[in-house]
């Protein structure tokens, strides 16, 4: 005789067994990889390496592939202190990236990115709404200068944000950019994060982040403490063990939702 189930029980029941009945498809959303990337669509991607590991390079050559790959993308929003173009490497490798680059300090960069996106959700409305054609030509050159598009031929727009040395920056803490980055696929962003230290980093940032690029280098201490607060599904002494053979500019790669872990040479990212 099976045992009487209450209703909270009956009612988490089928829950569950809607939840693992869907779990590929609902795994897939949070997953589904930019064609010819390593990035998934609409999602938080941190980078954590010391200086000299080439974080930032890889960060990079992820923005490049998905602006040769992916057409719904249509800027780079790059967030720095000044807002000025003085990181060398990042300035002697921006013309591989094909899509417009808009800079912002971190003092404007709230108010630049609640433009932008409400120039989104005119977009949306527009091919929502089959109202392509009707466009005024002022406000056509309007969504023009803000999103910087030359048609409305996309059904949507994506948007790329690198965060440079931000993490411990006040804008970290406005309500826009704690929203944003909880709620990648909402604003319909990616955004790219390198740190030199996975404890600069808010909780919030780190609950949320959909792919980490953790770089060798990092004493067993510290990467224990960066298992401790990332759900991998591998047992971490064996982890350690694979980590430990690592160069600096070596990477190992955790896909935060699924818990799988990568090793890679950073070269062949």
């Amino acid at each position: 005789m099976h045992p009487v189930m209450t209703y909270q029980q009956f009612t988490q029941k089928r829950i569950n067994d809607v939840l693992n009945a869907n779990a590929k498809n609902l795994k897939s959303v949070h997953n589904d990889l930019i064609k010819n990337t390593n990035t998934p669509l609409n999602s938080l991607n941190l980078f954590v390496g010391k200086k000299g590991s080439g974080k930032t390079v890889t960060a990079i050559k992820e923005i490049i592939k998905i602006s040769e790959n992916s057409p719904e993308t249509h800027m780079l929003i790059y967030i720095n202190k000044t807002g000025t173009q003085h990181d060398k490497v990042f300035e002697e490798l921006k013309h591989l990236i094909d899509i417009p680059i808009l800079y912002c300090s971190w003092q404007n960069a709230v108010e630049a990115l609640e433009n932008i996106f409400e120039y989104k959700k005119l977009y949306d409305s527009i091919k929502k709404n089959n109202l392509d054609n009707e466009l005024q030509p002022n406000h056509f050159e309007e969504l023009k200068e803000n999103l910087y598009v030359v048609d409305t031929a996309r059904p949507f727009l994506h948007t790329l944000i690198f965060f440079e040395d931000t993490a411990q920056s006040p804008l970290m803490k406005t309500k826009l950019i704690k929203s944003l980055l909880a709620e990648c696929r909402h604003y319909q962003v990616s955004c790219f994060l390198p740190v030199q230290y996975w404890k600069s980093l808010d909780s919030f940032i780190k609950e949320n982040a959909n792919k980490i690029y953790y770089f060798g280098g990092f004493p067993p201490k510290s990467f224990h403490y960066f298992l401790s607060q990332v759900p991998v599904q591998h047992d971490h002494h064996e982890l350690l063990r694979e980590y430990q053979k690592l160069s600096i500019s070596d990477i190992m790669v955790v896909d935060a939702y699924s818990g799988d872990v990568l090793f890679v040479d950073r070269e062949e990212m």
